[in-house]
């Protein structure tokens, strides 16, 4: 199976940094939350197109806080970027991946899956 080419540079910066680094690693310096930062963005048109894959990495990439490298741009984006790895984990898990769901179990559904009108998941 062939992958975008921006799934393949997020997993190759992601493992990189997780070799060297504990997810408890907060904040994280200011190259690496730009460099997340940056996949974020090249990875969205990836994810509208319905590849759950992007949608499953950016959700980590704000699960696991790795674009925040202060606490004031943490506090200035932290409600909204609950809100979007939400949506995502629950596309995600709703198209089945298993993963996804397991994250929205053991991390809790933020409310803003409520406000955001989205109906209860459903696994077939």
């Amino acid at each position: 199976m062939s992958h975008p080419q921006e799934l393949l540079d997020y997993w190759s910066d992601a493992e990189t940094w997780f070799k060297s680094h504990e997810p408890e690693d907060w904040p994280v310096s200011e190259e690496t939350a730009s460099m997340f930062l940056g996949h974020l963005h090249r990875l969205q048109p990836v994810a509208a197109t319905g590849n759950d894959l992007a949608n499953y990495a950016m959700a980590t990439i704000y699960h696991l806080e790795l674009i925040y490298p202060d606490d004031v741009t943490r506090e200035k984006r932290i409600s909204e970027d609950r809100e979007t790895k939400t949506t995502l984990l629950c596309e995600c898990a709703e198209n089945g991946m298993v993963a996804a769901f397991d994250n929205l179990v053991t991390s809790g559904i933020d409310i803003s899956a409520t406000l955001l009108g989205r109906q209860p998941m459903t696994m077939a």
